[in-house]
């Protein structure tokens, strides 16, 4: 079989995939944008705290009535809203994109996009880093997404265990006062 005269199926060969959603300057400035909003939309945490509030309202006029009943009730705690910072995450950053984890690594793996990608997962650790050193988030978590987890052998100082050893404790007498028990006839 031969190839047909004016056959391209070479160029195939030459495009590695389709073509990339992001230049690095749009997934540099994608990235800001998703800081951005990180930064102006925190969390809203309602929290209730110890404390005696007073709320009064009024009620309406009712038939018959010259004026409108004011009540004060006693509450013996308080509700406030807390807003609570949001952490970067690459997660997020991918979602808000529209693109997926393993794509951002494929753009990383990209000399092109090597440099912008890097500048985002710094800014991502150091934001999680600060959050989680200044108690803004969760330290133990924190930990373990950036990879800092403390990981120590605390059973054998991280030698293989190959043999098992048998310790014979001393019987004390313990058998023959059993046996002699045992083997006497009752009279």
């Amino acid at each position: 079989m031969t190839f047909q005269k004016g056959n391209q199926l070479y160029k195939l060969i030459l495009n590695p995939g389709r073509k990339k959603e992001y230049t690095p300057q749009q997934l540099g400035k994608g990235a800001m944008k998703y800081f951005k909003w990180i930064d102006e939309n925190p969390l809203i945490a309602e929290k209730i705290i110890a404390g005696q509030t007073t709320e009064t309202s009024t009620e309406p006029r009712k038939a018959g009535q010259k004026k409108s009943k004011t009540v004060k009730i006693v509450h013996p705690y308080q509700r406030i809203n807390e807003n609570r910072k949001r952490p970067y995450t690459l997660e997020g950053l991918c979602n808000h994109l529209g693109i997926s984890v393993q794509t951002f690594h494929n753009y990383q793996a990209d000399r092109a996009f090597f440099d912008v990608c890097t500048a985002i997962r710094q800014i991502i650790d150091e934001n999680q880093f600060e959050g989680a050193a200044t108690g803004f988030f969760n330290p133990a978590i924190i930990a373990r997404k950036l990879g800092l987890a403390d990981k120590k052998d605390v059973t054998t100082g991280g030698e293989k265990i190959n043999k098992v050893t048998i310790i014979e404790l001393p019987d004390n007498g313990r058998d023959k006062v059993a046996k002699s028990k045992i083997s006497k006839p009752e009279e």
